[in-house]
């Protein structure tokens, strides 16, 4: 028995359609470029687009990452933070340590993880932290020696 189908195949071919294809043109250097740092290629080196990213230094444009423009220093630190983070027994270790609450612990991890807390503002802290520790000793010093009738120096 023959079907529809066996009909329509046995039929001959289709007459081919007259429209073409076009092949985009090959790119240029410039736009290769481009392309390769997430630009339009076919937008002009004047255009917003390119504005901004431009880094007199190197003659180049400057390169964006997953991090953006950090450093290689506050990068490690918020990779430190989300993993201590990830890690419940390494967050009790650390909230031991720093005599502090689990969740305050948590807080201040997740600070340094979202950028918050830079770097720069723990050795801040950490100076501010001598400083005080220093003014203790000096303190607990001057009235050990008052308790004790010892002249001071």
């Amino acid at each position: 028995m023959s079907t529809t189908n066996d009909r329509e195949r046995s039929a001959s071919p289709r007459p081919r359609r007259s429209h073409t294809l076009q092949t985009p043109k090959p790119l240029t250097a410039r736009q290769q470029d481009a392309q390769a740092r997430n630009k339009d290629p076919y937008s002009e080196p004047d255009s917003p687009q390119w504005q901004g990213n431009w880094n007199p230094s190197s003659n180049a444009f400057a390169r964006y990452d997953a991090s953006g423009m950090d450093s290689y220093e506050s990068q490690a630190l918020r990779r430190k933070a989300a993993i201590v983070l990830d890690n419940p027994e390494l967050l009790m270790m650390y909230a031991l340590a720093r005599n502090d609450s689990i969740p305050g612990t948590r807080y201040y991890f997740a600070q340094i993880s979202t950028g918050y807390l830079t770097s720069a503002d723990l050795e801040n802290a950490e100076d501010l932290e001598k400083q005080d520790k220093e003014e203790e000793k000096q303190k607990a010093g001057k009235s050990t020696a008052k308790r004790y009738n010892i002249p001071e120096i």
